[in-house]
């Protein structure tokens, strides 16, 4: 058998005479929830009450949405059949509602911290400064200061021994020995150029040329062009 089903929708408006403050009220009475959760429905546009309901359902809510002061409509969605309606008859909770019965509750456990020992702070308060002990400056009375260029090694350290040096082999001239010098100084030369003349200009200054070999033109008189006609 084929059962119609209708979606309800609160449109948004409130009924006349009755405040959006009575009207979120009356509706949290009815999901028995916080008028919190459902203020948030109050936004002026259609939303979403119940989904799927049989007629005489539909009517049951019409009644009591309209007694809490919400104008509501309704959809009428396509006919299913009783096996499809137990499957599709879904209805969709109030955002923010509690799903969860009491027993499916996860329990917490309160944890017992001693907080007496924290203290908040604001950020623009001066925080006090933190009290530090004040250290005693040293004791120098027994340090001086020592002139501008005073030696402050007092225990000089041994000088490094000289190196040892062969010199068997090096000998001195006696005294006003004339020594070999080397100067950058060089030897002036004179060619003798008598026997060289300069040719004029344009002369053939190659008196031995050799004559080219004359070829002689080979014969071709036994030679003939093919006719290509």
């Amino acid at each position: 058998m084929d059962q119609q089903r209708y979606d309800i929708y609160f449109t948004g408006k409130i009924a006349d005479g009755v405040s959006a403050e009575l009207a979120q009220e009356n509706l949290a009475k009815l999901f028995n929830t916080t008028a919190d959760k459902v203020s948030r429905l109050f936004n002026g546009k259609p939303q979403l009450l119940k989904r799927g309901m049989d007629k005489a359902t539909t009517i049951k809510y019409k009644t009591a949405f309209e007694g809490a002061g919400l104008l509501v409509a309704f959809k009428k969605l396509p006919r299913v059949t009783e096996a499809k309606a137990e499957t599709e008859a879904i209805s969709l909770a109030v955002t923010g509602s509690d799903l969860l019965l009491e027993h499916e509750r996860k329990k917490s456990i309160e944890a017992n911290i001693d907080t007496s020992n924290i203290k908040l702070v604001s950020a623009f308060m001066a925080v006090d400064p933190e009290e530090k002990p004040i250290i005693p400056a040293p004791d120098t009375g027994h340090i001086s200061i020592a002139e501008v260029g005073a030696d402050l090694l007092t225990e000089k350290p041994q000088p490094a021994p000289p190196p040892a040096l062969d010199l068997d082999d090096l000998s001195l001239a006696p005294p006003g020995t004339a020594f070999e010098t080397i100067t950058d100084k060089q030897t002036v030369v004179d060619p003798d150029t008598s026997g060289i003349s300069i040719a004029e200009v344009g002369a053939d200054i190659l008196p031995d040329k050799q004559d080219k070999p004359v070829t002689d033109t080979p014969d071709t008189t036994h030679l003939s062009l093919l006719n290509n006609d």
